[in-house]
C-alpha cells in the first residue's frame, strides 16, 4: 500500500470503528465501501475487514464477559461453519459483482423487513440461531457482514442492547478470525497489506472502539434498535453501489 492509501485507510477504519463500537456490528458495513474507494482489491479488504473487526470486537468481549450467553454464542458459531464453507467454495466460483449485488440486495431486504416489524420479545430458538449463524458464516466470507444476521435477530427479539453487544462480540470474534483465514488460503498474495493495514490502523481503531462502546452501552433500546436499522440499510444500499 502507498502512503496516502495508509494514511486515509487508517482514517476510514477509525470512522468504522466508532461505528462498530455503537452499533455491536457496523464496522465492516462502512470500512467496505471505503477502502474500496481507495483501491484496495476486495479480497484484501474483506481480510482487513474480519481481522480489524475480530481485534475491536475480542475489546468487547472482554469488557463485557458477564453478559455473555454461551449457549447461543456456540449455536451461532456451529451454525456459521457451513456457511463458511459454501462462502469459501462460491468466491473463487461466481463473479465477484454479482455475489456483492446478491448481498446486497439480502441486506436491504433485511433492513426493510426489520423497519417494518416490532420487536417480538421472544428469543430465536436453537434452530432459527443456527440459520442466523449459517447465514453469517457465508456473508463473512464473501463480504466481510457476518454481523448482519446476528444484528437483524437481536433487534427482531427486542431485547437490551448490552446483551446483544456482548454476544454480537463474542461471535464476531471467533467467526471473523475463522473466515479470515479461510479467505487468505484462497487468496494467498494479500497477507503483506493485510499486515501492513492491520499493524497501521489497530491501534487507533481499538481505542475508537472503546470510547464508543461506551457510549452504546448508554442507548436505549430503542435507539439502540433504530441505529441497527439505518445502519443495515446503509450498508445493503453502499455494497450494490460498489456493485454498479
Amino acid at each position: 500500500m502507498v502512503i496516502e492509501q495508509l494514511v486515509l485507510g487508517g482514517a476510514a477504519v477509525a470512522f468504522a470503528a466508532g461505528i462498530g463500537g455503537i452499533t455491536g456490528f457496523g464496522f465492516a458495513l462502512i470500512s467496505t465501501p471505503l477502502l474500496l474507494l481507495l483501491g484496495l482489491p476486495l479480497p484484501t479488504v474483506v481480510v482487513l475487514n474480519l481481522a480489524c473487526g475480530a481485534a475491536t470486537r475480542l475489546m468487547v468481549v472482554i469488557q463485557l464477559r458477564q453478559q455473555l450467553d454461551h449457549l447461543r454464542i456456540r449455536t451461532l458459531v456451529l451454525g456459521a461453519v457451513p456457511g463458511m464453507a459454501v462462502g469459501w467454495f462460491l468466491i473463487d466460483r461466481v463473479d465477484s459483482a454479482l455475489l456483492e449485488r446478491a448481498v446486497g440486495t439480502a441486506v436491504l431486504v433485511a433492513a426493510l423487513a426489520l423497519a417494518l416489524s416490532r420487536p417480538t420479545g421472544r428469543r430465536f430458538g436453537h434452530s432459527a440461531s443456527f440459520g442466523v449463524g449459517s447465514l453469517a458464516g457465508l456473508l463473512g466470507v464473501v463480504g466481510s457482514l457476518n454481523g448482519v444476521p446476528p444484528a437483524v435477530m437481536y433487534a427482531r427479539e427486542g431485547g437490551t442492547s448490552v446483551s446483544a453487544l456482548a454476544d454480537m462480540a463474542a461471535f464476531l470474534v471467533v467467526s471473523s478470525a475463522l473466515s479470515a483465514a479461510l479467505v487468505v488460503l484462497a487468496h494467498p498474495g494479500n497477507l503483506t497489506p493485510v499486515l501492513v493495514g492491520a499493524v497501521c490502523w489497530l491501534p487507533a481503531a481499538l481505542v475508537v472502539t472503546a470510547l464508543s462502546t461506551t457510549i452504546a452501552l448508554r442507548l436505549p433500546t430503542q435507539t439502540f434498535r433504530t441505529a441497527v436499522i439505518v445502519l443495515v440499510a446503509a450498508g445493503g444500499l453502499t455494497v450494490l453501489l460498489a456493485a454498479v
